[in-house]
């Protein structure tokens, strides 16, 4: 019975690794409320795409209240996923804003670009003309 479990254990260590080491994911840290990803294995680190993120604070702009919403940075294989309104009001009371985009609402496909390297910032590229949610 102790090796069963020590070669479950071996075998979840070993699969949850390779898994990991395909994408890299970044949560916020303090209240987490988005997470970036990638599974381009030329992306090495997503330090300046997390830097932006930080800085940027029209989030609640452009987050669905019921669904996540994932949007791509431009020209790369990088992604932002904005958790729902209703989860950061279960994880953390927070209230949504009257600016979160809810069933009925037309809202822009986007994609983010960072403006500047050395101090990273996220700007908005707009993709096409509003589409309606749900």
């Amino acid at each position: 019975m102790k090796s069963v479990i020590l070669l479950f254990f071996l075998f979840f260590s070993v699969s949850n690794s390779l898994l990991f080491s395909q994408t890299l994911v970044h949560e916020s840290v303090s209240r987490p409320h988005y997470k970036i990803y990638t599974s381009d294995p030329s992306i090495s680190s997503l330090t300046k795409y997390v830097e932006a993120a930080d800085n940027f604070i029209l989030f609640d702009e452009l987050r669905f209240d019921l669904d996540r919403r994932t949007i791509k940075f431009h020209e790369q294989e990088v992604y932002i996923e904005l958790y729902s309104a209703q989860e950061l009001l279960l994880l953390y009371g927070k209230i949504p804003t009257e600016s979160t985009i809810r069933k009925g609402m037309s809202f822009y496909e986007i994609e983010f670009f960072i403006t500047d390297e050395l101090a990273p910032a996220l700007s908005i590229l707009q993709l096409k003309v509003p589409v309606l949610i749900y």
